[in-house]
């Protein structure tokens, strides 16, 4: 895990020496962004988007690191690099840790009156992690819609986010399916900040462990190509409380 932190720290210090710069738009949605909605825009043509979070859940004893790469192809597509990282003083906790996910999102339809922006995210995991095993495949459909404001210039928008993953090699323990879904809305409060709220219930297929989370969350432009976000949640369910907090630099 502290390798992982070296690297993402060794990243971040030399990404402003880069020339090229893109604007960092606080509409727009990641994963642990830091909350786990997600919108159905993907990164602007031929753009890069490198984002680091850190999720932290004390009642659990957990640290949840995880960084991402996004990169815009062609128009409408973006793939997609990550892995997450664990440490916890509970060893199933930290199954998979360290394990690579390839794939990528496909924003499909656009908004069009009542018709929401449609967009799919395939992705494989692959066992590169702490006692990881087998390709594990997910995808999962992302829905956005614009109540506030205009398709080009939302203030207010509506998300829903529904995950589906295999376990594909399943252990003793072990679930065969893990499923999210989620319902949340991002309002931009002003030119530099949105404020992010939703509900999520989750399933982790290798620990057999569900949740009920409600999220909230802060996304800040820092500089023209920089993003910082705080969230936190609670675990309905469960009575647990996490925090977020993660950067994003675009170019």
């Amino acid at each position: 895990m502290f390798k992982c932190v070296f690297k993402a720290l060794f990243l971040f210090s030399v990404l402003p020496f880069f020339q090229l710069n893109s604007y960092a738009d606080v509409m727009n949605l990641n994963e642990f962004m830091p909350t786990r909605m997600e919108d159905a825009t993907v990164t602007d043509l031929h753009k890069w988007e490198i984002q680091a979070s850190g999720r932290f859940n004390p009642d659990e004893k957990e640290i949840h690191l995880r960084p991402n790469l996004r990169w815009s192809a062609i128009k409408r597509l973006q793939f997609e690099a990550s892995s997450d990282y664990y440490q916890s003083t509970k060893i199933q906790q930290e199954k998979n840790s360290g394990s690579t996910h390839l794939g990528f999102q496909w924003n499909f339809n656009d908004q069009d009156d009542w018709v929401p922006s449609l967009a799919i995210s395939p992705q494989v995991t692959f066992p590169t992690g702490k006692r990881s095993d087998g390709i594990d495949p997910s995808i999962k459909l992302i829905m956005t819609h614009t109540l506030i404001g205009t398709i080009t210039e939302p203030i207010g928008q509506f998300n829903m986010n529904y995950l589906w993953q295999e376990n594909n090699q399943t252990k003793s323990g072990e679930a065969k399916i893990a499923n999210l879904l989620l319902f949340g809305y991002i309002h931009k409060i002003s030119h530099k900040t949105s404020l992010q709220a939703d509900f999520n219930h989750d399933y982790d297929a290798l620990i057999k462990k569900s949740k009920n989370e409600m999220e909230i969350g802060v996304l800040y432009q820092l500089y023209e190509s920089w993003l910082v976000g705080i969230g936190t949640g609670y675990d309905i369910k469960n009575g647990y409380f996490s925090s977020t907090l993660a950067i994003q630099k675009s170019f």
